[in-house]
């Protein structure tokens, strides 16, 4: 309607407003007017059939200039607008006839060449409307209206590059149209360019206040360009505009649960799903968070309701994957997330869990190990990555490098916790560390990390293109991935090689599989020379042990062996229930057997859901566990968790994945750890602990002797004693105790990689 009142306008000279035309009287008599055959009498008509067409009134609009056309059949302005009504009706045989007249009597006639475009368009005649269209521009470059046509149908053809560039030319023109604002706002939206589709939404909310789809789709751009709290504000108008909207409610929940607002993104999921019962999506949302917030079982219900409602949905099987995996119940997870991948062949995540599920199960071999991750990176990588092969740091032996690390946990976690002493540790004068964080919400150790690095980067959010500019921008010899196939993993933007030298390292016990890996950094237990074990990389040895626990301050104090008080010994195993494999149980079960009235104690996140803690106490009873014998709890404070060492006397490592900082968290709380070193990485982290502590004869090669060394311990007081008084000083003057004995050799490693390198480029520098 603003067009045609432009239109209008133009047609009145400006003598009269298209508004005042609208007001005009509508109770003109047609039938004397056109009987006096007066030419005069046309402006009247005119008026009054552009008043009647204004006001919505078609059928009197043609009536009116029908009338015009009745005293002047070649009233060019009449042929026109009368097409134009003709063509709102859908009526487009003679809406094309009355438009190719005007056009003949007035060729110049840009709006009347627009509005027979836009017959043809409708009537499926794309090439004649993208003619007229055109001619339209040849009469005038300025046509708002022939911009914003051909900007419409390049867009539905694809063409999205001249599509965008029409429509902005036509805004420039005519700013402000609410159509051509969204449209333009929602196309560059799509295409990942938030940044440019911001102005666009709010300009069109500047025409529109009201209008909540807007104020949706701004506040879901605002978000992913880190302005999180105008999106906030905006899904916030969006719900209050339309709170039957669960499209907006399903994003706010996102954005709530990105940034750990767990119980306002239940509250909007639970919304989503009462106004739609039948979206999957509200389900498979709340369900993350449920994970999130360790309610294991009901977060499976509700991967298993998004399965109801959309068999096929493949992030909904990965998704039930992963709550199946934390339950323990591998098995089944990867079922599931096989199934994840046979519907998206692409599913770049789903594909590394599974990596992940397999190195969990003991029937997998090495050889099969090393064949799936080869698999990953022929089905995730290979046909679209190109490395960068020019880089240009300066090729000079000794200088100081520029070390990258690079994880999505810098935060409380294994891998955050294991780097702190490292990067405290770091000779400055050597090397220069930038972090690149990709974590959306840190926590005290994330700030800890923050202050030790020289340099910090969020990228959270980013894409792999533009992170891996910053990273080549930034300079950096030594690219250091701290997560492999882990969750929230960037193993695609290691497949660009933005550093001349990359490595991975702490946070993935096994190869990566990509070629663009260069070094793994292991140790001579958990990768030992004559392995059998497979790598795409280069395997680098620190002497010692490949982790760097130090010596933590704010732990308690080790206390003698419960057994001394209880008049019974317990064990004891504090790792991720996807690591105890129903192998392990049997082994446990028979430890139990042999040992008198001894009891197990097994302490996860998991049991603080009720649900699943019961789940898995009748798993245990299925196996022969007597219930009395067992001791299931949740996970606990920090000062809790190292307290509740106190409780056991023998820490029972599981396989084929062993622990790693559960391990040495025991032993320095000075509770002893049995394990049985495996054929692989994964399943000798804990052997490679107790070996640079000088506790070999607590390492294991069958299953006999496993059971065996835990069974000879739990009958010897004395020796549990003391361990646990010397245990602490057994950390002294090693590696895995003393960060800067570690750091200095992971200093020295990175040395030789950078030498490697240099070499390769024929010595320059």
């Amino acid at each position: 309607m603003s067009r045609l009142r432009r239109i209008i306008g133009g047609l009145l000279g400006g003598a009269r407003t298209a508004d005042s035309a609208a007001e005009e009287s509508l109770d003109v008599n047609l039938e004397q007017a056109a009987e006096n055959r007066s030419e005069a009498d046309t402006d009247a008509l005119m008026r009054n059939a552009v008043g009647r067409h204004m006001k919505g009134d078609l059928e009197g609009a043609k009536a009116a200039y029908r009338a015009v056309l009745e005293v002047k059949s070649d009233h060019v302005d009449a042929l026109h607008l009368l097409g134009s009504v003709f063509g709102q009706q859908g009526q487009l045989s003679p809406a094309r006839e009355l438009l190719e007249r005007a056009l003949e009597l007035a060729p110049e006639n840009g709006a009347a060449m627009v509005d027979l475009g836009n017959v043809y368009r409708a009537d499926g005649e794309a090439k004649r409307a993208l003619e007229c269209y055109q001619n339209a521009l040849g009469v005038s470059r300025d046509s708002a209206a022939a911009h914003r046509n051909i900007g419409y149908m390049q867009l539905e053809i694809g063409n999205q590059g001249e599509g965008l560039e029409h429509l902005k030319t036509a805004l420039a023109i005519e700013p402000d149209v609410l159509q051509d604002q969204f449209t333009l706002a929602e196309t560059l939206a799509k295409s990942g360019a938030h940044a440019e589709a911001i102005p666009h939404y709010t300009k069109a909310l500047e025409l529109k206040p009201d209008l909540a789809v807007a104020h949706n789709h701004l506040a879901f751009s605002l978000s992913a360009c880190g302005l999180h709290d105008a999106a906030v504000k905006h899904y916030g108008k969006a719900i209050e505009l339309d709170p039957k909207d669960y499209v907006a409610r399903n994003d706010f929940g996102l954005l709530l649960h990105k940034f750990t607002r767990f119980d306002a993104a239940v509250e909007q999921f639970e919304k989503t799903i009462e106004l739609n019962p039948e979206f999957p999506g509200g389900y498979l949302n709340l369900g993350n968070v449920q994970r999130d917030l360790r309610r294991f079982a009901e977060a499976r219900r509700c991967y298993e309701k998004a399965l109801e409602l959309d068999p096929d949905n493949p992030d909904a099987h990965n998704n039930l994957s992963t709550v199946l995996k934390d339950q323990g119940r591998v098995a089944e997870a990867t079922i599931h997330v096989r199934r994840a991948l046979e519907l998206r062949s692409g599913f770049t995540e789903a594909h590394s869990n599974l990596l992940m599920n397999l190195q969990y199960m003991d029937d997998v071999t090495v050889d099969a190990l090393y064949h799936a991750h080869v698999d990953w990176v022929s089905r995730q990588i290979a046909k679209d990555v190109r490395p960068v092969s020019d880089h240009l740091n300066s090729v000079h032996l000794d200088r100081p490098l520029r070390i990258g690390y690079l994880s999505p946990d810098f935060c409380t976690h294994p891998v955050g916790l294991f780097l702190a002493p490292v990067l405290e540790s770091h000779d400055r004068s050597r090397v220069h560390v930038t972090c690149y964080d990709d974590l959306y919400q840190g926590d005290a150790v994330t700030e800890q990390l923050r202050s030790l690095a020289d340099e910090w980067r969020s990228i959270a959010g980013l894409g792999d293109d533009r992170i891996a500019e910053t990273i080549r921008g930034d300079g950096i010899d030594i690219l250091v991935d701290l997560a492999g196939h882990t969750a929230n993993n960037r193993m695609r933007l290691f497949a660009h090689k933005p550093a001349p030298v990359q490595a991975t390292w702490i946070g993935y016990l096994h190869s990566t599989g990509l070629p663009q890996m260069d070094y793994l950094i292991a140790d001579a237990v958990t990768v030992p020379e004559d392995t059998e074990q497979r790598f795409s990389e280069t395997v680098v040895r620190l002497p010692q042990c490949f982790l760097c626990y130090g010596q933590p301050d704010n732990r308690p104090e080790s206390v003698p062996p419960p057994a001394v008080v209880n008049g019974y010994v317990t064990f004891g195993c504090y790792n991720n229930l996807a690591k105890v494999s129903d192998e392990t149980l049997k082994l446990w079960k028979r430890i139990l057997e042999h040992k008198a009235n001894s009891r197990l104690l097994l302490k996860n996140s998991v049991f603080n859901d009720a649900e699943s803690r019961d789940e898995y106490m009748q798993k245990l009873k299925a196996l022969g566990f007597k219930a009395t014998r067992l001791i299931l709890e949740g996970s606990s404070t920090h000062g809790e968790y190292f307290s509740s060492y106190g409780r056991i006397d023998i820490a029972l490592d599981p396989f084929p994945f062993s622990g790693g900082t559960v391990s040495a968290d025991a032993l320095w709380m000075g509770v002893p750890v049995v394990t049985l070193a495996g054929d692989r990485m994964a399943s000798r982290t804990s052997a490679s602990i107790l070996e640079c502590l000088g506790l070999d004869f607590l390492v294991t090669h069958d299953r006999d002797a496993y059971v065996n060394a835990a069974l000879s311990l739990a009958e010897d007081e004395a020796k549990l004693a003391s361990l646990r008084d010397g245990m602490r000083r057994r950390f002294c003057h090693t590696a895995l105790g003393e960060p800067a004995i570690f750091t200095a050799n992971l200093e020295t490693v990175y040395r030789h990689m950078w030498r490697q390198w240099c070499r390769q480029c024929d010595g320059r520098g």
